[in-house]
C-alpha cells in the first residue's frame, strides 16, 4: 500500500521532527492539485443535489455544513 501511494506522487514521507519512530505523509504538490480537483467535484455534485431543495434549507445545510467543516473534529 504504501509503494502503491509513492509511485502515484500523491505523497511524500518525511520524518516526524518530534518522534523519530514516526513518518508523516506529506502531499505532494501532485497531490496537492489531486485533492483540489476532487474538492471541486465533489462541491459540485453537492450543489447539484441541493438545486432541489427550497432556498432557505439549502443555504441553511451550507452553513451547518461549513461550520463543521471549520469548527468540527476534523479542523
Amino acid at each position: 500500500m504504501r509503494h502503491a501511494r509513492t509511485t502515484r506522487k500523491l505523497v511524500r514521507r518525511e520524518p516526524d521532527p518530534f518522534d523519530r519512530r514516526a513518518t508523516l505523509l506529506i502531499l505532494t504538490e501532485h497531490g496537492e492539485h489531486v485533492v483540489d480537483e476532487l474538492r471541486r467535484r465533489l462541491a459540485a455534485h453537492i450543489t447539484a443535489s441541493l438545486t432541489a431543495w427550497p432556498p432557505g434549507e439549502a443555504q441553511t445545510f451550507a452553513r451547518g455544513l461549513r461550520r463543521f467543516i471549520t469548527e468540527g473534529p476534523f479542523a
